[in-house]
């Protein structure tokens, strides 16, 4: 059964990014429940002590969780594969930046993903984005009905705007840096879908001139320090030991900020500039204002790797843009002068990349969450679901099956193709209540119910009752077994008696479910005895499986 009021969380890392902000703002704000799906065991004790109620990926009260979740609130699309009805997927999602992603062809490493890409991506229902240019980019690479895409914000962002970074910089670090600059370094995932441009494998920046004493010596001079952060999932491939680095230099891991359960957002307002490449975090920080640095010398390397969403994306990157320390020191320089020569550039991109400037995006995201669960809606992804379903997708719950049912009348002398009765009905794929009326007219002997044109579908809980009193059914062209039916060759057909010879009402009750793969199997059981409504057929495809776990919606 689905709890309305709990909404189950996910990030990666663990207690982070749009999902982290989401909970904050949930729990201060809401009266939901919640409930976080804990990756890294390390975190849960910290999680814990401050109240958070979270349990290891995989562990049964995990899985119990995820199944009576209304909300699923993820960093991506975790949850949406197994997402079953009734429950809302939130991909508050991880940043946009300049990078492909999804369908495009050049961000896609393995072409069989494709199918479960658009499996997930159908079974979400919203999505957050910065803009409305982000809105319809994210809309395109991943394939998604724009009205879901959601021009909220990102909810982490929200921390920009509230957190003393300084403080908790200096506290997760364990360093007063008094009145030195502060300078973000910050490159983004370099050991993910593909081999996506140089790897630090020689320094930090990847540049042919990189020299560690003279960029000392310059940040010494200027009284600054690069605080230097590899994304999440490049930390352990990154050797720091393989290069000597600069004593104003230092690290900031992932672990280091969650053992304190605090993201990079929390952090990211204490710095003065930011250094990056192609990392979707200088669009985050633009909120601030501040100068910003692009250090790209595997431009060229990474554009043929993983590839760009625009021919050249320095348009969407309003900041000095370098490929050697040299051409780093000289930007760096004009900034310790005084010099901000992209502040205009920043201000005009602003609008096309953020359409909300303040810390409400966690709120705007909820509110639509909550309108999302209330109102049903459907999108056009979910609507056109089956043309990417095979019989065991969970895209087959959006199939809206349209039949036709027929009631042919026996005065005596046998069904004609003239004395017939019809009603069209829609049914779905998971166990969809039918229940059929027909006027029948007075002097009918028997009749034959025609549930469809053709079968592979079950008919579970049949029954036929006129004017109130029930009738005698028998199966033809299908498998029974006590009220249930197997059809799976075209023509399936019901032949029911008991007729008095009055005129009145015929109802018919049944669930469809249909069965795809699985109709031959399924027949073979019943013809050897097997109920469907008293015994569980385990060895089932999981398509199969809902039909047993859904009943009537």
């Amino acid at each position: 059964m689905i709890d309305q009021n709990l909404v189950l969380f996910e990030s990666n890392p663990d207690f982070a990014d749009n999902s982290r902000a989401l909970y904050d703002y949930i729990v201060d704000k809401t009266d939901f429940k919640t409930f976080w799906v804990v990756k890294d065991p390390a975190m849960l004790g910290p999680m814990r002590a401050a109240g958070v109620d979270c349990d290891i990926e995989n562990s049964d009260r995990a899985i119990a969780m995820e199944q009576c979740a209304h909300y699923l609130v993820t960093s991506s699309f975790m949850f949406a594969y197994n997402k079953r009805p009734g429950q809302i997927h939130v991909s508050a999602w991880h940043g946009f930046g300049p990078k492909t992603i999804g369908f495009d062809e050049d961000a896609a490493s393995d072409s069989s993903a494709l199918r479960d890409l658009k499996v997930i991506t159908t079974q979400c229902d919203l999505l957050t984005t910065t803009s409305r240019v982000s809105q319809l980019m994210m809309a395109g690479m991943l394939s998604m009905d724009p009205r879901k895409v959601m021009n909220s914000g990102f909810p982490r962002n929200d921390y920009l705007f509230t957190t003393d970074g300084r403080k908790l910089l200096e506290g997760a670090l364990g360093v007063d840096f008094g009145s030195s600059k502060l300078i973000m370094y910050l490159p983004t995932m370099r050991k993910g879908l593909k081999a996506e441009g140089g790897q630090f494998d020689k320094n930090i920046f990847n540049y042919e001139d990189y020299d560690a004493a003279g960029l000392d010596e310059f940040l010494k001079l200027n009284d600054a320090y690069v605080i230097a952060k590899m994304h999440f999932a490049d930390d352990s491939s990154f050797n720091q030991s393989s290069f000597e680095l600069p004593k104003r230099v230092l690290f900031l891991d992932s672990l280091s900020l969650g053992s304190k359960l605090l993201t990079i957002y929390h952090v990211l307002n204490a710095f003065d500039l930011l250094i990056t490449d192609y990392s979707s975090v200088y669009v985050d920080y633009l909120l601030l204002n501040r100068p910003i640095v692009f250090s790209c010398p595997d431009f060229e390397e990474y554009k043929k790797d993983r590839g760009f969403i625009s021919d050249d994306p320095r348009w969407m990157m309003p900041g000095a843009f370098v490929k050697s320390q040299s051409e780093l020191l000289s930007a760096l320089g004009s900034f310790f002068n005084g010099v901000d020569a992209a502040a205009s550039l920043r201000e005009s991109f602003m609008p096309v990349i953020h359409s909300h400037r303040d810390a409400k995006a966690a709120e705007r995201v909820v509110q639509r969450m909550i309108g999302v669960a209330s109102t049903n809606s459907r999108d056009c992804d979910k609507e056109i679901g089956s043309c990417f379903a095979d019989s065991n997708s969970p895209l087959r719950q959006y199939m809206n099956l349209r039949s036709k049912a027929e009631l042919f009348l026996d005065y005596g002398s046998g069904f004609n193709s003239e004395d017939v009765l019809s009603i069209e009905y829609t049914s779905n794929c998971f166990g969809s209540h039918v229940c059929l009326t027909f006027n029948v007219p007075s002097g009918v002997n028997e009749v034959r119910f025609d549930p469809a044109d053709d079968g592979s579908f079950l008919l579970k809980d049949v029954s036929f009752s006129f004017n109130g009193t029930p009738l005698i059914w028998d199966a033809l062209n299908g498998s029974e077994s006590h009220s249930n039916i197997v059809f799976c060759g075209l023509d399936p057909q019901i032949l029911v008696s008991g007729f008095d010879g009055s005129a009145g009402e015929l109802c018919v009750n049944f669930d469809r479910c249909e069965l795809g793969d699985s109709a031959d199997y399924v027949s073979c059981l019943m013809e050897r005895g097997h109920s469907l409504s008293d015994e569980p057929v385990h060895s089932l495809s999981g398509s199969l499986s809902r039909v047993f776990r859904f009943g009537r919606h």
